[in-house]
Parts: structure tokens; C-alpha cells; sequence
């Protein structure tokens, strides 16, 4: 046995020192390429190697959502193989930035990948994957729903901070304007209600500087009677185009190439704005048409609650009636309703809830004040009759021992049919109905 898990142990020490020292699998992520070397090492076949891929699917599909901007510290143990997945719903035109903090900072390697919904929920589209410094930034194309996957390998623990936010990825084309002065957002109704609005209007004095929102070139400027005089500008590297209208005076020309904080063109209210206050017309278009402007320019709020838990990697339960929930606040969907004395599993802390697991798998984020460690037994009871203790609460798990009957039993949590207790210095599950 110990010839086997020393060789186990050798294999990953190769395959953790090839992967760090050589790309030997081509342009594929990190994690992908370590998947290879467990393959090619046949430690896929093996019980934790198998488990390790299934959890790579798990954190897909058990993926929790969170808001923007999120902070939380979590753990992985090394003895079990275990990923976490979370939900993101960032707007078109935000620049998404991730940035994972890994403890310690040498040894173990943390994979963190982003994925893109498809049609399959099950079956998203990889787009980036974290580079050595573990921060990924990530411009968002259009509205999609992400999934930030999280997984150490094997045999490995980590400990570690994440933290997103969401930042505007254009400057904002009004200097020291922060939108306070945004007067007509997208969508509002124009002439009656027979079009509405493409693209937002920012109000400041009669021609007051307008800049560059992004390195790139003039396309194109003119007049025409809607907008009055105009400026294209198509950014570098992007698929969409900058529109600026009502100008008082254009300070460019076509094909001119410009960099980011360059001014433009002053503010006016030429075109059909001649009876409105001096104001910017603000759009971008793709080749889709008209998108929102505002979340490519406006700042939002970046503060996030700090993170008051501290169990992590730890098993709890629950001191009252509570509801398990799909996201770290109180207006959240109910995912099970969970009875006092109930198990469960913390692997992460955000604001003042701990994510948690259920013995069956089932996860979701519980309030901190609902939630106490397993220092003292619930109750104690006697066995009436032998019964199994396993190491999960389920019949058809492996089975530590039997327990002869009328051995007095602390009850430390509950699930089902069944109670967590320690025996022999042992952690497991006896069936309730051996209870007196």
C-alpha cells in the first residue's frame, strides 16, 4: 500500500514540474494541460483522479450567482477533490477584472478559468483562463452570463481571496465628468414615441472639451440635420464604432488617428439639440446595431461588504429554522429550507454569509448568524440496535464500522435520517431510526 501511494505522489511531483517548466501540451489552459498529464500518467483511472474530472463539470453546473463587484475567501482540502463555480452577469462593455490571491504563494497551483454560456448550460465555452499572477481581464462583448470556475489540483490545499469588479473599458468622453450630468439615458422615447433614444446625452456648458474615449481613428466628420455636426471614431482592437453629435466644433478630421484623453470637439447643441441645452450625444454602434453607451463610460460602486466569516473548510450546522440561498444577500431565491441542527459543509466566506455544501452536493450561502461549529453534541442517545456508521449519510456508502447497540452516542448534526457523530475519534453518520 505504501509502494502504491508513494508511486501515486510521484507521478503528480513529474507532472506538476513538467507542466510548470515547458509547455508541453500546445496553447491549451493550464488546467488543461495538467488534465493531459493525469491522463498520460494514467491517474485518471485511479479514485481521487477520477473524482478530480467530475468536479471539473460540477463546478459548472453547480455554479452559485453572485453580484458585482464580490469578494470572498475560501478553502480546498487536500484529501478531498472539490472546485467551486460562480455565476456572473456583467454588462456589455464593462471590463471584468478578477484577481485571485493564492496562500501560500509557492507550492500549489490554484486553475482558475472563465467560461461562456451556450445553449447548453451544461456545456459553456472556455474564453480566458488566469495567467501566472492568477488576475484575468476580460472586456465584455456583449450581455452574457459567465461562470468563473475555481479548482486546485490534485491533493492540494489552497487557500485563497478573490475578488471581481466591473470597470468601465472607455474613459469617459466628458473630462471630469463622472455621468453625474447623464440627462437622457438609452431607450427614452424620441418625437412622440415613433423611435427611441440611441445612445445617452451628458449635459455641461456651451463648448465645454470633448475627448477621446479610447485610442483609434477619425472615420469620419460631418454634419446632417439630426445630429448636427458630428464625429465618428472607431477604436482600436474593438468591433464597434463611437459616435459624438450636437458639437459645437469639430477639432479633428477623417482618418486622423487620435489616442485615448485627446480632445475632439466642443460641446454644443447643433443639429435638432438647437432648442435644448448644450449637451453630448453619446452612442456606440456594432454590427448589430445600437448598444447601451453607459456601461462601456460609467464608474459604478466598487465597495464590497468585507468578509466576516472565518470557518472555512469546516463542518457546522445550523442553529435555527433558515433558508439556503442562491446568492450572499437577502433578497435571494430559496434553494431548500433547512431545520435546526442541520449539517453542512463551509468552503467559503462572502459579507456576512458562508457558502456552503450539503452532504448530498446541494450548495448555496447561508447568513453567518444562523450558523455554529460542532464544539458540543446536540443531545446524546443510545443505539437500540447495531447499526452501520458510514461515511456518508446515505445506505448505500461505505460503511467505517459496526456499531453495537446501546453504545451512548453524542449527536453533533442532523440530515435526513440520519446524525453525524464522532466515534473512536472517527467522524461519521449512524441511521436515526437506531435511536432511541
Amino acid at each position: 500500500m505504501k509502494c502504491l501511494v508513494y508511486g501515486f505522489f510521484s507521478l503528480l511531483i513529474m507532472l506538476t514540474h513538467s507542466c510548470t517548466t515547458a509547455n508541453i501540451f500546445g496553447s491549451k489552459s493550464a488546467r488543461q494541460q495538467y488534465a493531459d498529464g493525469l491522463e498520460q500518467a494514467g491517474l485518471q483511472q485511479s479514485v481521487l483522479g477520477r473524482e478530480w474530472f467530475s468536479q471539473s463539470q460540477k463546478a459548472i453546473e453547480t455554479a452559485l450567482a453572485v453580484n458585482i463587484p464580490y469578494r470572498e475567501n475560501g478553502y480546498f482540502a487536500a484529501d478531498v477533490p472539490r472546485s467551486a463555480g460562480i455565476r456572473l452577469r456583467p454588462k456589455q462593455g464593462q471590463e471584468l477584472i478578477i484577481t485571485v490571491v493564492v496562500q501560500p504563494r509557492t507550492g500549489a497551483r490554484l486553475f482558475v478559468e472563465l467560461w461562456k454560456t451556450t445553449g447548453n448550460q451544461n456545456k459553456p465555452k472556455l474564453i480566458m483562463a488566469a495567467d501566472s499572477s492568477l488576475t484575468i481581464r476580460y472586456e465584455v462583448d456583449d450581455d452574457p452570463e459567465l461562470i468563473l470556475t475555481l479548482q486546485p489540483e490534485l491533493l492540494a490545499a489552497v487557500s485563497y481571496s478573490l475578488s471581481i469588479v466591473a470597470e468601465p473599458s472607455l474613459a469617459f468622453p466628458v473630462p471630469g465628468n463622472s455621468g453625474k450630468k447623464v440627462g437622457s439615458f438609452w431607450g427614452d422615447q424620441r418625437d412622440g414615441g415613433s423611435r427611441k433614444h440611441e445612445g445617452i446625452d451628458i449635459f455641461d456648458a456651451f463648448r465645454t472639451p470633448l475627448i477621446a474615449a479610447e485610442d483609434g481613428m477619425i472615420t469620419r466628420v460631418g454634419e446632417n440635420g439630426l445630429g448636427g455636426k458630428v464625429i465618428w471614431l472607431s477604436p482600436a482592437g474593438k468591433d464597434y464604432n463611437l459616435y459624438y453629435a450636437h458639437l459645437d466644433e469639430q477639432l479633428v478630421s477623417g482618418m486622423q488617428r487620435v489616442q485615448k484623453g485627446d480632445t475632439i470637439g466642443l460641446m454644443g447643441n447643433t443639429g435638432n439639440a438647437r432648442n435644448t441645452p448644450s449637451h453630448l450625444h453619446f452612442g456606440i454602434y456594432t454590427r448589430k446595431g445600437a448598444v447601451d453607451p453607459l456601461p462601456f463610460i460609467q464608474q459604478v460602486p466598487q465597495k464590497t461588504e468585507p468578509v466576516k466569516g472565518v470557518l472555512l473548510n469546516t463542518g457546522a450546522r445550523t442553529t435555527k429554522k433558515v433558508n439556503l440561498l442562491n446568492t450572499p444577500a437577502q433578497k435571494s431565491v430559496t434553494i431548500a429550507e433547512l431545520k435546526p441542527g442541520t449539517f453542512i459543509q463551509i468552503e467559503g466566506a462572502a459579507g456576512s454569509y458562508y457558502k456552503v455544501i450539503m452532504p448530498d452536493g446541494t450548495a448555496g450561502f447561508l447568513p453567518l448568524t444562523a450558523i455554529e461549529e460542532l464544539n458540543k453534541p446536540l443531545r446524546s442517545s443510545a443505539l437500540k440496535a447495531s447499526s452501520f456508521f458510514t461515511i456518508k449519510p446515505d445506505s448505500t456508502t461505505a460503511v467505517i464500522k459496526q456499531i453495537n447497540n446501546a453504545t451512548q452516542v453524542k449527536i453533533l448534526a442532523l440530515f435526513n435520517n440520519y446524525i453525524y457523530t464522532t466515534i473512536d475519534g472517527q467522524n461519521g453518520w449512524l441511521s436515526s431510526e437506531g435511536l432511541e
